[in-house]
């Protein structure tokens, strides 16, 4: 009997030893992706203690479904905060541990927007109206539907449509944890063809007050047009292709309206687009008078610019310039300079101004006399031959800018003192301001004698033999 009961102590004692050396159970996990937007995918990883292979798990996600793995995925597709269970058990052992998951709500995008149909260019105002779901939006992406994005912190933005089309808008918001969500509305925005406004006249330029304007309107778009016409004479004119007669010489701008049933307007503004009578040819000089064998220049001023221009120069000679230019007159007198422009089609007007050529002296040269030829100092005398001449300038030019004023008068004296060959010049002016050049070259080098011993041809030579016979040249 001593014996039984000493083999049941035994086992007992077998048994504590083997549940504390298991040691205690305790259920624990960590959860990849425990926050986030729908569809939510989370990954739990099993960090319990105390577990043997015989240990058995049991997840309860929060979702409907469970699972007995032991590092089991989920998916969650609606939002909403999710307590996960796992609850291990070993033997008579049971531990339980709860996390939870949180999926945010996505925003609710909309919008609205300021028009619905329009003629191209049409500018859309768009305002979001959207929710945040959880927490806050913190941006906008737009598709407006003929292939622009953007990508907004701005609940509005507005939009231009270039051409025909029916616009399908997209707004997607994002808020702050990452969740968007789109909305669409289908051809929502009619762009309507482009409204042109354009027109001409048949003439631009009127030689008369009393001839007539004939407007032409160029203008297209859709629905019935209307316009409205602004002469720029304070009348106006409803018509489509009106007539118009102006008052008043002057230069009018003309602006046209039109209008379309569908909505839309527009207008084309010309600036000082029609002359009326309004036209003047005329032309400027730069010197009033020219002496003979000068240049004058001529430049067109006419207003406004002319179709054609014709310039008889007085002297027989027809130009047709239209730009500044110049002319030179050889021969003196008095000339008659006829500018006459066409403007427009046939409104012609015509302007006369004299010029006067004066005659440029006449100047052959100048006489001169060189004493002591036999170099510097060297005295030369100068006198002018000319029979109208009344103011004289007598100058030396030793090469480039080096030149000497030396005398004013008809005759004059004056002394080289240096080895070279100056350039001596003269101008005269005559009594109309006219004046004329000369110059002349004068040496002061002195004379010298050049020798040349020949032997032989092709030879030269500076001393010789006995014998022999040298020519000098």
């Amino acid at each position: 009997m001593k014996s039984l009961l000493t083999k049941a102590i035994f086992l007992i004692a077998l048994l504590c030893l083997s549940v504390i050396s298991r040691g205690q159970l305790n259920a624990d996990f960590s959860i990849t992706n425990a926050q986030g937007c729908t569809p939510l995918q989370s990954t739990f990883n099993d960090l319990s203690t105390g577990i043997t292979s015989a240990t058995v798990y049991t997840w309860d996600f929060g979702n409907g479904n469970t699972s007995s793995l032991k590092n089991p995925s989920a998916v969650y597709y609606a939002e909403g905060s999710y307590t996960v269970k796992l609850t291990i058990k070993d033997g008579n052992q049971t531990s339980v541990k709860t996390k939870a998951i949180t999926v945010y709500k996505k925003p609710l995008p909309d919008f609205t927007f300021s028009s619905i149909k329009g003629c191209s260019p049409l500018q859309v105002t768009f305002n979001g109206t959207s929710t945040a779901g959880d927490g806050s939006i913190t941006g906008y992406i737009w598709d407006f539907g003929d292939g622009t994005t953007q990508q907004t912190s701005s609940p509005s933005f507005s939009h231009i449509y270039q051409s025909e089309q029916k616009a399908t808008v997209s707004l997607t918001a994002i808020n702050q944890y990452g969740c968007y969500n789109t909305i669409t509305k289908t051809d929502i925005i009619d762009v309507l063809p482009s409204l042109i406004a354009d027109f001409s006249v048949d003439q631009t330029v009127l030689c008369r007050i009393s001839d007539e304007v004939q407007f032409t309107n160029k203008s297209q778009g859709p629905g019935t047009l209307s316009y409205l016409w602004n002469f720029g004479d304070g009348a106006t004119s409803t018509q489509k292709d009106p007539k118009h007669i102006y008052a008043q010489k002057g230069i009018y701008t003309i602006k046209l309206t039109v209008m379309s049933s569908e909505g839309c307007i527009t207008e084309k503004t010309i600036q000082n687009f029609v002359n009326v009578a309004s036209f003047k040819a005329d032309f400027t000089t730069n010197t009033p008078d020219v002496c003979s064998g000068n240049s004058i220049q001529f430049t067109a001023t006419s207003n406004p610019t002319p179709t054609q221009t014709t310039w008889h120069m007085g002297d027989g000679i027809t130009l047709n310039y239209n730009f500044s230019f110049d002319y030179r007159y050889n021969t003196p007198g008095d000339y008659n300079v006829k500018l006459i422009n066409v403007f427009g089609n046939n409104c012609r007007d015509t302007v006369v101004k004299p010029i006067k050529v004066k005659p440029t002296p006449i100047l052959n040269g100048f006489l001169d006399s060189v004493m002591g030829k036999c170099g510097a100092p060297v005295e030369v005398r100068l006198r002018d031959t000319s029979r109208d001449a009344v103011k004289w300038e007598w100058w030396f030019n030793y090469g480039g800018y080096n030149t000497q004023k030396f005398g004013t008068t008809q005759s004059v004296t004056t002394t080289i003192t240096t080895q070279s060959a100056p350039v001596i010049g003269l101008m005269i002016t005559n009594a109309e301001g006219c004046t004329a050049y000369a110059y002349k070259q004068v040496s002061a080098f002195p004379p010298w004698v050049g020798i040349v011993a020949t032997y032989s041809p092709g030879y030269y030579y500076n001393e010789a033999c006995d014998s022999i016979t040298m020519r000098f040249r």
